[in-house]
């Protein structure tokens, strides 16, 4: 008897886009949310920029 050896298959781009957008997900129970304080610009008045030390812990809905 001959024995047949099974080749790992790499897993198709629909498994892995899944386990990607799963473990974002997963992620988002996990890291904290928050947000910083922010004023314009000086070299942008389009742009805003984060002030350090400012950084608020927001309730998660």
């Amino acid at each position: 008897m001959k024995k047949i050896k099974k080749k790992l298959r790499s897993p198709s781009a629909f498994t892995v886009l899944f386990v990607v957008i799963a473990l974002m997900a997963v992620l988002t129970w996990i890291i904290p949310s928050g947000m910083y304080d922010t004023k314009p610009d000086p070299n942008d008045a389009e742009k805003t920029v984060r002030i350090a030390g400012t950084y608020k812990q927001t309730d998660k809905i």
